[in-house]
């Protein structure tokens, strides 16, 4: 929308795709299509930051924590297609489980023979 009004602001017009230009909502203002356009870079940069912020723990899950939450996310029907291949494949495995143990591996006793838990 602030695209739409930016353009008009400066004196031209919007052409949708192939359907021809949109109808004009302002009248050609020069400052305020200076002042449009900087809001415009603006939010679209803060979209931008916001989606990072949203993608970001995502990927830490996926990539640091080795855990299902971007599995979890899936559709029901996906997410059973990606469980029966990866229960086709048994040696690959993850390499971590919740607990941060490697799967088949037990915690190991300290010195004094007692578990650090």
């Amino acid at each position: 929308m602030l695209g739409l009004l930016q353009t008009n602001a400066h004196g031209e017009r919007v052409n949708l795709f192939f359907l021809g230009p949109l109808p004009a909502l302002i009248t050609q203002v020069r400052p305020l299509a200076k002042q449009l356009l900087k809001v415009h870079e603006t939010v679209g940069l803060l979209l931008l930051g916001l989606f990072a912020l949203h993608a970001s723990p995502a990927l830490y899950h996926h990539f640091w924590r080795r855990d299902d939450t971007l599995e979890a996310m899936l559709p029901a029907g996906i997410r059973r297609r990606v469980t029966r291949m990866d229960s086709a494949r048994p040696h690959e495995s993850r390499l971590r489980t919740n607990s941060g143990y490697h799967l088949g591996s037990k915690p190991r006793a300290s010195a004094s023979g007692i578990n650090p838990e």
